[in-house]
């Protein structure tokens, strides 16, 4: 695709580069503190969420500050069954971060569809969660707002 009118009718925009790493794609969702978009770390090539804080916490300068110290900490957090955050910044004044891109479902939309689970299933979602906030907590991290809509599971079962 070359961008010329003349065979598309239209003139696409070239993509949008943020901190001279990551295109920013089209916005995904809504969450309660974050605007979620589609995104690609060019340097490492790999899917990536770019979250933006919110403008109404945005504004908040010691929430904003306080989220990105957790930000940072959480970077350094590795784990199986924690989403890796790999990069925070500010942009035009806002908190930004790059996070892993998870194929799956969330633990919300999986009730949804299949509950009640078999008890092994269940289980299994259970102690997982558990071993993702044992190693948080041994970092001295806490999620603050866990709930089904924040865990992914995916396509195999973690």
């Amino acid at each position: 695709m070359n961008g010329d009118a003349s065979q598309t009718g239209t003139v696409s925009a070239p993509p949008r580069i943020v901190r001279e790493r990551y295109e920013l794609g089209e916005r995904l969702e809504e969450q309660s503190l974050f605007l979620v978009y589609d995104g690609r770390d060019l340097r490492e090539d790999r899917p990536v969420l770019l979250k933006v804080l919110r403008p109404e916490f945005a504004a908040n300068a010691s929430f904003s500050r306080r989220l990105e110290q957790a930000l940072r900490e959480g970077i350094s957090l590795q784990h199986p069954r924690i989403v890796a955050t790999y990069d925070s910044w500010r942009e035009r004044g806002v908190l930004v971060f790059a996070q892993e891109k998870v194929a799956g479902v969330s633990l919300a939309e999986r009730i949804a569809r299949a509950s009640p689970f078999p008890l092994g299933v269940a289980v299994d979602i259970a102690v997982g969660v558990a071993e993702a906030l044992e190693a948080a907590a041994h970092r001295g991290l806490a999620h603050g707002a866990l709930r089904p809509e924040w865990i992914t599971l995916t396509p195999k079962g973690r």
